[in-house]
């Protein structure tokens, strides 16, 4: 027999077989029992022993032994039909237990198909995150691209803002400063930013270390230079709601001086609650 890659079918064919040789084995043995018949009964013809003289006599020594080998190959057959039988039981055996053993090894790839499975699955599923988080990549770079210019036009513009109104603010903070408080602006200074800076002492020390009453001059001063960097034409009516209630007495005489002085240019609307700081030598009329 050939061996097949079905090994089911393989173990139907070698039933079959076994099925087909115990048949022909019992053929065999009635063929064999006929033939000792028939050599017996030659045997027993005298007239053909008589005919036949001595070749009769060589003929049935030659027909016994004929009738002797047949019998020890009969004899021969039976022992070996057992041992193939046996054989036969024995392969049966050997492929039973390797179609257990294939039915174990089919159960572990089955277990270890549907893991691969679970991990194409994962994949798949990694695979479509990635290609989201590409896009999300891809288009927050360009963002960022885009933001990266932006800041650099920016800084640009506020270069060019800053060279066009550093000088004429500080400019106008000098003056509005000295009208305030009636002393030089020399130690404040506008950074990048323009912001107020102070150096006091060689150090440079930001506003908003001194006191409220400090900061508010110095923030009134600077919107004023603002207003007047950016009107420099047609003036705009300014809006003051108290803005001098951090001052003290010895520095308000300083506060409706800087009034009186910038209602030449601008038409002032001013608030306060307080009758002493609306009415200072006629600045109310």
């Amino acid at each position: 027999m050939e061996a097949e890659p079905d090994l089911r079918l393989q173990l139907q064919t070698v039933k079959e077989a076994l099925r087909d040789y115990l048949h022909a084995g019992e053929e065999y043995k009635k063929a064999v029992e006929a033939k000792d018949q028939f050599a017996d009964g030659i045997e027993n013809l005298e007239a053909v022993r008589n005919a036949g003289g001595a070749n009769a006599s060589e003929l049935n020594d030659s027909g016994a032994d004929a009738s002797r080998e047949n019998a020890s190959e009969a004899n021969a057959y039976r022992v070996n039909e057992n041992e193939s039988l046996t054989e036969i039981q024995n392969r049966l055996r050997l492929i039973s237990e390797e179609l257990e053993g294939i039915q174990r090894n089919q159960m572990a790839y089955d277990r270890q198909l549907e893991q691969l499975q679970e991990k194409r699955d994962a994949i798949a599923e990694s695979e479509g995150q990635l290609a989201q988080l590409r896009e999300q990549f891809l288009q927050n770079r360009k963002k960022r691209d885009i933001l990266k210019q932006t800041g650099h036009y920016l800084e640009q513009a506020k270069a060019a803002l800053t060279a066009k109104y550093t000088k004429p603010l500080k400019e106008g903070f000098d003056k509005y400063f000295a009208i305030l408080t009636g002393t030089a602006a020399d130690p404040y200074e506008l950074d990048a930013n323009l912001e107020l800076a102070v150096t006091e002492q060689g150090m440079p020390r930001k506003i908003g270390l001194f006191s409220t009453g400090y900061q508010d001059m110095m923030g009134i001063c600077l919107r004023m230079a603002f207003v007047d960097a950016m009107y420099p034409g047609e003036k705009p009516f300014l809006i003051f709601d108290d803005p001098f209630v951090n001052l003290d007495d010895r520095k308000t005489e300083g506060s409706l001086r800087f009034l009186r002085e910038i209602a030449r240019e601008y038409q002032i609307i001013y608030f306060t609650c307080r009758e002493g700081r609306g009415n200072v030598n006629g600045f109310a009329e």
